[in-house]
């Protein structure tokens, strides 16, 4: 999990942009669709680190820190339907976070994957197909 800056920030921004499919936060109500051909997306968002980058305030409340993790979408397609609705999906989000900054450039996003982690998902219905994108908050 990341804190909440980065996680509110980012979920506001995916919510305005993203209409491809439905996306799925963790711990929501939700129920996969069953015997359908619908894509949908789970979004995970994890911090790596909180780092000091400053010392020597006498306090380490008021010094500055990072946090940097990973925003990971698991774009989810009906298993043995191929995987082009899916790298479809893929673009448009790396294409959404490609040199996005949110929070007055406080957050950045980084370097990002297509397609790792892939595989049958655990209910043996869905084929998942991983995007990463990795992020930074700039602490004040």
């Amino acid at each position: 999990m990341s804190t909440v800056e980065p996680y509110a920030a980012t979920r506001a921004y995916v919510a305005a942009n993203f209409v491809g499919c439905q996306v799925v936060w963790p711990n929501e109500a939700f129920a996969p669709p069953v015997g359908q051909s619908t894509t949908w997306i789970l979004a995970e968002m994890s911090s790596v680190s909180l780092e000091a980058m400053t010392i020597g305030s006498g306090d380490p409340i008021t010094d500055r820190w990072d946090e940097e993790g990973w925003l990971t979408f698991h774009i989810m397609v009906p298993l043995l339907a191929g995987d082009m609705d899916a790298r479809a999906k893929a673009t448009t989000l790396v294409d959404l976070f490609r040199g996005k900054r949110l929070l007055g450039d406080r957050l950045e996003f980084g370097r990002m994957t297509i397609g790792a982690n892939g595989g049958r998902a655990e209910d043996g219905n869905w084929f998942r197909f991983t995007v990463e994108i990795e992020w930074r908050l700039i602490g004040v």
